[in-house]
This record gives C-alpha cells, sequence and structure tokens, in this order.
C-alpha cells in the first residue's frame, strides 16, 4: 500500500523536471503515450476481472477445504457418525443429511476448480472417500432393525485417514502453488504498468486530463496493491494452516528430499511428533539421511523404496526405525511423491509407531501356537458357532476329532455327525444354553465322519450376548474322552472285583489314616473284632490294641513313617467288644502320594486265636514230657543203683542181671510210648 506521502510525490513529479527538452520531448509523444496508456489501462481492467475471480474462487476453495479437514474427525461427518450412532434421533440423522450434502458440494467444488495432472491421484482418494461417506450414510439410514448392532469402528472401518490426510496436504501445496503463480503474475503486471505509468507522467506533466487519468489508475493501482497485500496475507494464513495440519497430524510426517548425489533422500522437514519419536531435536533431526534412523534391512532397502516412492505410486510398508540412543521401534509407513511448480520433487512420509501392534500381533501368534500344541497334546478341540450366520468354525484339532474334512459346517451338517441316539439331547441342551436355563455342558457320542467309529466326545460351551442378552455367538472345546470312558468301565470292573475280594477275603483287611482311625474295613475285620462295621470306623487301633503290644506297634509305625521299612509282621493282641482277648498276626505297609508323602495304612490281620491256643498245649504237654522223662530217670537210676547193690549181696549174678534187664527194657519201652503219645497230642 502507497503512503500519502508516496502519492502526493508522484503527483507532484513533474515539478522537479523544468527542462525545456523534456517539455517539448513530452508534448511531442504525448498523443501516443496516452494511446499506448489507455492500451495498458484496459489490460489492467481485464487483469482486475480475473483478479476478482481469482479472489473469488481462492475463497470458496478455502471454505470447502475446509469443510474437508472438518470431516477428517474436527466435528463433521466422523463427529455426527458418533452422535448418531449413540442417539440414534431424527435430528441427528437430519444434522447428518446436511453434512454429507456439504461434503458433496466442496467434492464436487474442488474437483471442478482443481483441475490439474499433478492432483489425479489426490483427487481419486478424494472421490474414493467421499464414496466411502456415502456409503456409510447409506447404511446408517436404514432401519434401525435391519442394524445389526454396528460398531463405530464397522462404520468408519474403510476410511484411511493417513491416505486422506497426504491427498488434502497434496491439494493444499497444488492450491498454494497456483496462488502463488497467480499473485506473481499479477504483481508482475502492476510492477510494468506502474512502470509505464510512471513514464507517461514524466513525459506529460502538463496535460490535465493525463495526469486526472493517472491519478485514477494509481488509485486503483493501490486498491490493487491493497487486494495483493489480502491475498499475500491469505497465503500465509494458508501456509499457517499447512503447518498446523502438519504438525498436528496423528502419525511422524516428515518431508523428504531425494535429490542427493548418493541416491539417499534427506530429510528436509519434519513435525515435532517425528523428532520426539526418534530422540532427536528439530535441528538435530532436519539435515540427516534418512538412512540413519533405518535399521540394516531399511539401509539395504532405501534406495530401492524411493525409487518406488518416485514414480508416484501411493507407498506403504512396514520398517524399524533406530532412535538416537539406539533403541529401535516398528512403524507403518505411507510415502508420496510432492511436485510443486518447477522445483525438484520432494517425498511426503507419514509414519505410526506400531510397536504395541507388532507386539499383539507376535503375543496373538505365540498364544495360538501355544493353543494348537496344547490342543493337539491334550486332544481338546476349539470351535465357534455363528448363530446369526449359522457358521460353525472350528479348529484343526477339532477336525481330527471328528474326521470332519470341511473347514466351517452348518448347525444341520454338524448334527449329522452326532450319534442318532444322542442327537436330541444335543439339540436340547443347545436350546436351553441360548436360552440361559443352564450351561452348555455334556457328554455324547458322535460317528466320525471319515471312517465312521464311534467316540465319545465331552463338550462344553460359552455363550456370548450383546447389549441386548440377545445370543449372537457360542465358543466352546471338545474333547476325545473314549480311552478315559474305557478305563473308567475297566477301573470301575477293577474295582467291584477288588470290592469282592476285599468283603469276602478270608482274613481281616484295614485300611487305615496317620492317626489310626480306621478308613475302611472288611466284613472278616469287623467278626474278629465283635464290632459292627459303624462302631469300628469311629475308633483308631490303638482303641482295641491290648496295652501290651501298643508300644512295640507303635514303634514299628514310626518306622514306617520315616520310610526305614516299608512294612512289618507282628502276633499282637485285640480286645473284643465284649472284653475278650484275641490273637492276631498283623501285617501292615504305608501308602504314598504322588509326592511320596504318607497316606494311609494298609493293613491285613489274620485271626491266630486257635493257633495261639493250640501252641499253649504243646507248650504244655512238652512240659508234662519234660517231667514225666524227669521222673523216669530218676526211677531208672534208681533200678541202677538196686542193681549195683544187689550185685554185691546176690550169689546168683546172671539170673538177677536177667531179671533187672527185662525190668529196664520194660521201662524203656514206656518210656518211649509216652514220649510218642505226646507227639501225636
Amino acid at each position: 500500500m502507497y503512503s500519502a506521502k508516496e502519492v502526493f510525490h508522484s503527483m507532484n513529479f513533474f515539478k522537479q523536471k523544468t527542462h525545456i527538452i523534456i517539455l517539448l520531448a513530452a508534448l511531442a509523444i504525448s498523443g501516443g503515450m496516452f494511446l499506448y496508456g489507455k492500451r495498458i489501462y484496459n489490460d489492467l481492467l481485464q487483469l482486475r476481472e480475473s483478479e476478482i475471480a481469482f479472489f473469488t474462487k481462492s475463497r470458496e476453495l478455502d471454505t470447502y477445504f475446509r469443510d474437508f479437514q472438518r470431516s477428517l474427525g474436527f466435528g463433521g461427518f466422523i463427529h455426527n457418525v458418533k452422535e448418531y450412532i449413540v442417539h440414534r434421533s431424527p435430528p441427528q440423522l437430519v444434522l447428518l443429511d446436511a453434512n454429507v450434502q456439504e461434503l458433496e458440494t466442496a467434492h464436487a467444488f474442488i474437483k471442478e476448480h482443481l483441475q490439474d495432472p499433478e492432483s489425479a491421484h489426490a483427487m481419486v482418494m478424494l472421490d474414493r472417500f467421499v464414496l466411502v461417506i456415502r456409503q456409510k450414510h447409506e447404511q446408517l439410514i436404514k432401519p434401525e432393525n435391519q442394524l445389526l448392532g454396528p460398531t463405530e469402528l464397522d462404520i468408519l472401518l474403510d476410511i484411511e485417514t493417513p491416505e486422506i490426510l497426504s491427498a488434502l496436504v497434496t491439494l493444499e501445496s497444488l492450491k498454494n502453488r497456483h496462488s502463488k503463480e497467480a499473485i506473481l503474475k499479477i504483481q508482475n503486471s502492476i510492477d510494468t504498468f506502474v512502470s509505464h505509468l510512471f513514464l507517461a507522467i514524466v513525459l506529460l506533466p502538463l496535460t490535465l486530463l493525463i495526469g486526472i487519468y493517472l491519478t485514477l489508475l494509481l488509485n486503483r493501482e493501490i486498491r490493487t496493491k491493497q487486494q495483493l497485500a489480502s491475498a499475500t496475507k491469505l497465503l500465509r494464513n494458508n501456509e499457517e494452516k499447512f503447518r498446523a495440519l502438519f504438525e498436528q497430524a496423528g502419525g511422524y510426517c516428515m518431508i523428504i528430499d531425494p535429490n542427493t548425489s548418493d541416491g539417499i533422500p534427506v530429510i528436509v522437514d519434519a513435525n515435532k511428533a517425528a523428532c520426539f519419536a526418534h530422540g532427536y531435536t528439530k535441528e538435530e533431526f532436519v539435515g540427516i539421511p534418512v538412512a540413519n534412523i533405518d535399521d540394516e534391512e531399511g539401509k539395504r532397502l532405501v534406495k530401492k523404496r524411493t525409487s518406488e516412492i518416485m514414480t508416484g505410486k501411493p507407498f506403504y510398508c512396514e520398517n524399524v526405525h533406530v532412535r538416537k540412543d539406539g533403541t529401535s521401534f516398528d512403524v507403518a509407513v505411507n510415502a508420496k511423491r510432492i511436485d510443486i511448480g518447477d522445483e525438484p520433487p520432494l517425498i511426503l512420509t507419514t509414519e505410526y509407531d506400531i510397536t504395541d501392534r507388532k507386539n499383539s500381533e507376535e503375543t496373538i501368534k505365540t498364544a495360538y501356537s501355544m493353543l494348537k500344541t496344547a490342543e493337539e497334546i491334550a486332544h481338546i478341540g476349539s470351535w465357534e458357532w455363528d448363530i446369526q450366520k449359522d457358521k460353525f468354525n472350528m479348529s484343526e484339532e477339532w477336525r481330527q476329532i471328528h474326521g470332519v474334512t470341511n473347514k466351517i459346517l452348518t448347525m444341520t451338517e454338524l448334527m449329522s455327525i452326532a450319534h442318532p441316539d444322542d442327537a436330541k439331547d444335543i439339540e436340547n441342551i443347545f436350546k436351553d444354553a441360548l436360552a440361559g436355563v443352564r450351561p452348555y455342558d455334556l457328554t455324547h457320542r458322535i460317528i466320525r465322519q471319515d471312517n465312521g467309529k464311534v467316540r465319545v466326545i465331552s463338550a462344553k460351551g460359552l455363550v456370548s450376548r450383546d447389549k441386548e442378552g440377545k445370543p449372537y455367538k457360542v465358543i466352546g472345546t471338545a474333547q476325545d474322552i473314549t480311552e478315559i470312558k474305557l478305563a473308567e468301565e475297566e477301573l470301575k470292573e477293577s474295582e467291584e472285583r477288588f470290592r469282592g475280594v476285599f468283603n469276602q477275603a478270608a482274613v481281616g483287611v484295614a485300611r487305615l489314616a496317620l492317626d489310626g482311625t480306621w478308613l475302611e474295613v472288611n466284613k472278616k475285620l469287623c467278626d474278629i473284632v465283635g464290632y459292627s462295621h459303624e462302631e469300628l470306623l469311629s475308633k483308631t487301633f490303638k482303641d482295641i490294641t491290648h496295652p501290651d503290644d501298643l508300644q512295640t506297634d507303635l514303634n514299628y509305625v514310626n518306622q514306617l513313617l520315616k520310610d526305614e521299612i516299608k512294612t512289618y509282621t507282628m502276633e499282637k493282641r485285640y480286645l473284643k467288644k465284649n472284653g475278650d482277648m484275641v490273637w492276631i498276626n498283623l501285617t501292615a505297609s504305608l501308602t504314598r502320594d504322588i509326592n511320596n508323602a504318607p497316606d494311609y495304612f494298609v493293613a491285613v490281620i489274620e485271626d491266630i486265636t486257635k493257633r495261639k491256643q493250640t501252641e499253649r498245649q504243646l507248650e504244655n504237654y512238652r512240659e508234662q514230657l519234660e517231667s514225666l522223662v524227669e521222673q523216669r530217670t530218676s526211677e531208672l537210676q534208681d533200678k541202677i543203683d538196686e542193681l549195683e547193690l544187689f550185685n554185691t549181696f546176690t550169689v546168683d549174678r546172671e539170673e538177677q542181671m536177667i531179671l533187672l534187664k527185662e525190668e529196664i527194657n520194660s521201662l524203656l519201652s514206656e518210656l518211649e510210648r509216652e514220649e510218642k503219645y505226646t507227639v501225636v497230642k
């Protein structure tokens, strides 16, 4: 804008040039200059008209660009979609309709006024964005009963904000470039006109009409300068908007210059998020090669990736970046070539930290591998039934268990595998589980699809419900327990056989707790001690053991508990319920659990009372025999003494010896008979 002093100086410039030659020359060429000035004036009028149209178009473009930026989450379509999903009210739907119409109008205007080959890809992205908006809008205006519980993620899933952001940045750059070129063109025209006007004022100082005419032109030129200043301010505002958009973008934005001698692009600009994420200040970050923030794989591929980006096609890759401190993180990279006027092309990249996503993917992958391995080891298959779509999905192990080749079944196909006798039970428990009456948990038989063999399956399921309590999915497991069932049958038969042997054994058999309490006893033991089954289970072995035998028994028990001996046998006395004493032969051992800790005692009790009585009788007979032998020996000795005495006093010695021998033989025979009789008894 010119000051009043400058205008006054221009109007009075001729006063400073009074030389007659200049005046004559001015008069001589005034006619030609007048015609020339008129032509310049007409050109300026045409320029003014195009200039007004340009500024009008520029303001409208700004308005419609703001509509698109608002649609990216700052209160436009996405905001109204969220409000409509939450409230489902007609006013929200009307607001959503108005917003969609406004967005389509903006799209048509931008597409009409930015016809440029360089904006082709950006226009395609805007077309795609508007198409997705229209599709989602059509989904939202369906009757509520046709919406199967859409979530915000389902509604907005296809809106690829990073690519739309890149498209808007590209169009914004093109618009700013056109604005700069138009303003430059206007500036050059005005400068040319001013220079010519200045020459005309110098050459025609005496023509009042030309002076007035030039004054009018000068005033108009001043207004043009004001409009140019407004356009410059608008351009500056657009640049500030771009910078704000660049800085506030959700990812790490960088502008990269690929025009280097070694082919390694250099970072020429970056937003704060990108600098912070890589651990650099902006001064440190700008100017370094992009290979400096890549891992070894990225360094190896940097030139190849740059070549792909420079073809102009949208580029996406996942890479590993290295921070200043040497740590690394995973990023998703969206890159686009940017052409601005005659300047060398640049590259705009928008990156996002996907470390958490990568970790989640790795965790999911590891969990899936562990689940698959666990299913194979445990022989347990998993399944999922989508109730709405009637699709029954199953794991590989489930298909192996059931002999199924299909990866997806319908419920009808699934029921065809069930054993006919169990199909009704399966159907009923499915209905009860969906109704919430009881959980899905049953054991049933199937007929394998591949070989027709009957297997026993343990199936469990969990019903998932929506916010309204309506079931929409069932997830469960299936385990082949055929061998377990067979083992249970064998165990049951074995237990029955053991129980028969246990109860019908000819000796007492018992299981005792570590404190000596009877846990389990057979009938024979009850008969031995004279107690009923219930009475005996309420006592300990100490209660019925003879006091004189208890300590010896306890010593053996302690040795078992200390693992000094594995078993012991002893004869001891029990006191029967009626107070009588009974002799038993006890064989005891200790059973340990899987941790080798003492669990319970096992005892075998044999009633040896009769044997003890027989032994006592034999002892008595032995004592009697010993007494008889002693008596007979004494009598024999007496006879021998008599014989010696007789030898001294008899004459007929030989005859007496014969008689004595016969008597001795008789005594010996009698003694022998007594001994034989005792042994037989």
